[in-house]
């Protein structure tokens, strides 16, 4: 065996040894074709938080469950020479990360858009070494997936995730994280992707309460609001228009067809929505009618009518939370009012509503 196969060898089983045992919860996968190991590939699902060094406490990725995919080939002279790399998780119209080029932005080789690092001579200073394995240049990618990607690009290391500019870039990466990054990789084709496939539609279905979590939590502060940004550097300004609640839609119709099974957890959501919207009807018609003395009992039919419909104990607006045993553990569900609940096991080991208080 040749010293090029030899060390990649090494290298595959030092990957297959970190990534499913001591690195497992950084959800880092790789694929090599035995017959031709001179040609890899890894996929990096987005991390749903990580520690921002700034505030000093773990703060949402822009990345949470996208399937981000590295085509490596390693030369003949490796590894004296570094593996030359490239990135799959690429589109015109989105640059997710500065140190991972969007199509437009340079040529593309069958290995992908250019990945610029480095570690492997392809920005800057050349700072490969024959002694640095495999993993240790995988794991370092990983570790760009974080709160503030516009920090690796050179000239705003000290752009913080709460400044209002920021706010609308990270916006625009997360939004095409899931348009993008999710629904269209689950759909190519590509040699290098394709053997992820299934690895992306487990992903999909183990995190699609938290996702969804997430996407409400976004609809209900940005739904249907174009976000402005500007250039930094090379990555591009942007300009979308954020429609969280059809993405809302294409997340049920995927778990639909990857379980056959519809959504409870979209159906309850659903039925909440319409709930505060017939509150918000009583609420009108009894604003109208206060004065009104000869319509006070065709006032009090329709708040029956409705309490009764929204299970509502008296006749105020103050309505019931749904029942816990039809949510996921961890669910956070937002009432009328505003007022958070979280579900956690109780002393029974039962399914129980708790106030949420955020951290």
């Amino acid at each position: 065996m040749s010293m090029k196969y030899a060390r990649i060898n090494k290298d595959i089983g030092l990957c297959i040894r970190n990534f499913s045992k001591d690195f497992k919860e950084l959800d880092i996968h790789i694929n090599y074709d035995e017959n031709d190991m001179s040609k890899f590939s890894f996929m990096i699902i987005g991390p749903e938080k990580k520690y921002d060094n700034t505030l000093h406490t773990n703060f949402n990725t822009p990345f949470f469950g996208g399937y981000y995919i590295f085509a490596i080939k390693f030369p003949d002279e490796y590894p004296i020479k570094p593996p030359e790399m490239g990135f799959k998780t690429a589109f015109k119209q989105w640059r997710c990360h500065p140190n991972f080029y969007n199509i437009g932005c340079g040529p593309i080789t069958e290995l992908g858009t250019k990945v610029c690092l480095t570690m492997i001579n392809t920005f800057g200073s050349e700072d490969w070494t024959p002694s640095r394995r495999l993993h240790e240049i995988i794991l370092q990618i990983q570790e760009r997936f974080d709160t503030c990607p516009i920090n690796h690009e050179p000239g705003y290391e000290k752009k913080v995730v709460t400044d209002e500019d920021i706010i609308n870039v990270n916006l625009n990466i997360e939004y095409f994280n899931y348009i993008l990054g999710i629904f269209e990789m689950m759909k190519n084709n590509d040699p290098y992707v394709l053997p992820f496939r299934s690895k992306m539609e487990e992903s999909f279905i183990q995190k699609y309460p938290k996702l969804i979590n997430r996407i409400m939590e976004l609809k209900e502060k940005y739904n249907n609001k174009v976000i402005n940004t500007t250039k930094y550097g090379l990555v591009p300004d942007m300009c979308n228009k954020l429609e969280f609640d059809k993405l809302l839609v294409k997340f049920e119709e995927k778990y639909f067809e990857l379980t056959g099974e519809k959504s409870k957890l979209l159906d309850n959501i659903n039925m909440s929505s319409k709930v505060e919207e017939k509150v918000e009807k009583v609420e009108k018609v009894e604003k109208v009618d206060e004065n009104k003395k000869n319509k006070k009992i065709e006032k009090k039919e329709i708040t029956t009518n409705l309490n009764s419909e929204l299970n509502v104990n008296d006749t105020t607006t103050k309505i019931k939370k749904p029942s816990a045993s039809l949510y996921p553990i961890d669910y956070i569900y937002k009432d009328e009012n505003g007022k958070e609940w979280i579900i956690k096991h109780n002393k029974a080991n039962r399914k129980w509503w708790y106030a949420y208080k955020k951290i």
